[in-house]
């Protein structure tokens, strides 16, 4: 009786489970534009700032030699909507008042966003004069509505997220906080205004202004302002501050209607009668470019 033959099984290797990070990838292979790899760089030693959910480096391209900013976001699968909004509001929407976005690339579960470098953010220059202050605000508030006609919100204005170009532009940046009028999700910047809860829609344009008037107060200040212990807490406006244009100004920030409240602030005195441009541009022209 013939012996039956014997088969060796090969069992076949279970496939490897899809991740959220291998759609995220697959998400950025289908926006064409502006990729790098990230061995195209030089990367300056230590990083030159830090966002809320990444680093910034200054790095140079290897083969053009163009200097470049890099902001390094650490992948994390709660932060991938949010990752993603920024990148694609930066690749699609171009405005002279928001830093410019050049390109992108993935590595090693980060994303490097690739910007022009600024000469830096107003969290490094200190007390700022008064007689600087409108050309800033007015810049920042040009760069605002262009968010706001997007039916977004930035979301974190701050001193470190308003920069000086090395062309003397002052421009809003960090996207990473950028929130539309329909979602329901509450994301909370630095500077978050008491009633932000019961914001709905364009309502949420207020948030931006709230913080735009801290804002203010820390460009003056060179520090954080002070809030008062109230059944309602509010931003205590010091008496110290400046003129009262500017002091208007700032209370304009903290009370407009969303609805053109933004118009207000650019048609207020502070702003109109204060547009002697020339004391900015001789304080923007002493901030020395960073070298490589």
């Amino acid at each position: 009786m013939s012996k039956r033959p014997s088969f060796l099984l090969l069992s076949t290797p279970p496939k490897k489970a899809r991740t959220d990070y291998d759609d995220f990838k697959m998400e950025l292979e289908n926006i064409e534009a502006g990729k790098f790899e990230c061995n195209s760089f030089d990367f300056a030693s230590k990083s030159i700032g830090h966002g809320q959910f990444g680093e910034v480096f200054m790095v140079k391209h290897k083969e053009t030699n163009d200097i470049f900013a890099v902001k390094e976001i650490s992948y994390s699968d709660d932060r991938r909507k949010q990752i993603l909004c920024e990148l694609k509001f930066m690749l699609e929407h171009k405005h002279e008042n928001l830093i410019p976005m050049n390109g992108y690339y993935i590595a090693d579960r980060k994303l490097g966003i690739v910007m022009s470098l600024m000469k830096g953010s107003f969290e490094k220059f200190g007390e700022i004069k008064e007689e600087v202050l409108p050309k800033v605000a007015n810049s920042v508030l040009n760069g605002l509505n262009f968010i706001h006609e997007k039916e977004l919100i930035h979301n974190d204005i701050k001193r470190e997220n308003i920069f000086l170009s090395n062309s003397n532009v002052v421009m809003l940046g960090d996207f990473g906080n950028l929130e539309s009028f329909t979602s329901e999700k509450i994301i909370l910047g630095t500077y978050h205004d008491p009633n932000t809860a019961n914001y709905t829609g364009k309502e949420k344009i207020k948030r931006d202004m709230w913080a735009f008037g801290c804002t203010m107060i820390e460009l003056v200040n060179g520090k954080r302002p002070l809030f008062a212990k109230d059944v309602i807490p509010h931003v205590e406006i010091p008496e110290n501050l400046g003129t009262k244009d500017l002091k208007d100004f700032v209370s304009l920030c903290y009370n407009a209607d969303h609805e053109n409240g933004i118009q207000l602030l650019q048609k207020s005195t502070f702003l109109t009668q204060n547009s002697d441009q020339k004391m900015f541009y001789a304080w923007a022209e002493a901030i020395t470019p960073k070298s490589w």
